[in-house]
Formats: structure tokens, sequence, C-alpha cells
């Protein structure tokens, strides 16, 4: 039975696929939950009704994220906050207080998802940071921590 997956299933395909499955493993398992429809020839012109417009989407969300990427680019942002006398911060600095940060200084809206930290900023001075704004297009920034 030819079905359009509607979902990504590992062994199977990926959304949009048209596949060719057995008609037990469609009828009792893909239709019932939702994961596939019979691919008819009208489901087969509205999908590729479907990918076009996909397709634009996906570009526009690409060239919005370039030029949020070329404003980041080399840009540094400045965080004040309590430390030590040896420059340990009293309070370690997360993606969030940066997102607020980039917000602030440079009018730019992020996500917390998109700073990419492997731990949080517990020492005084410049650190760099990863921006993933899309899994293909990430921007290096320049955080620079002060004591307040």
């Amino acid at each position: 039975m030819r079905v359009i997956l509607l979902n990504n299933l590992k062994g199977v395909g990926l959304m949009g696929d048209i596949k060719e499955v057995n008609d037990g493993y469609a009828r009792n398992f893909l239709l019932p939950k939702g994961l596939a429809r019979l691919a008819s020839t009208q489901a087969v012109q509205q999908l590729s009704v479907l990918k076009t417009q996909r397709f634009q989407e996906i570009q526009d969300v690409q060239e919005n994220a370039q030029k949020v990427a070329d404003y980041l680019r080399g840009i540094s942002i400045e965080l004040s906050v309590k430390a030590s006398n040896k420059g340990t911060l009293f309070d370690g600095i997360e993606a969030r207080d940066i997102v607020r940060a980039i917000q602030e200084q440079k009018n730019a809206a992020l996500q917390e998802e998109q700073i990419k930290l492997e731990t949080h900023i517990k020492k005084v001075g410049e650190h760099e940071v990863t921006i993933e704004l899309t899994p293909q297009i990430s921007v290096p920034i320049k955080v620079i921590v002060k004591a307040s």
C-alpha cells in the first residue's frame, strides 16, 4: 500500500516521503496513529504544494537568520555582576542573562536555546559564546564580564 508519511519514522522514511508499505502495517499502525495517510492522487498533489510552501518558508527563515548573524557578528556585550576579589562570580551567568543583555544592548531578540553555553560563566573577563540561529548558521559573540 502506498502511503505518505506524516512523521519521520526510523527505518521507514522521512516526513513527506511516499513509501510502499505492507497493507497490515499501514492499516493497523500507520493510519490509525496518524503517522501516514493514503497516497491518493489528490493527496500527492497536495503534498507537492505543501513541499513547495515549506521550502519557501525554510528559505525565508535561512535568509532572516543570515541577516541576524550578520548583525550580531563581532559584537560584544558587557555584563556587570557581583564578584569576589579573585574574580569569581557569586552567581554564574546563564543563557537567559545573555539573551537579556543582547536585547537591552543590541535590540535583538533571541531565545535561550540559541545560546550555546557548555557551563555557566563563573569568572570575570572575556568569554566567547556561540549563538546558533539555525543548525547551519551560528555566530560567535564576545561576552565581557565585569565585577560590579
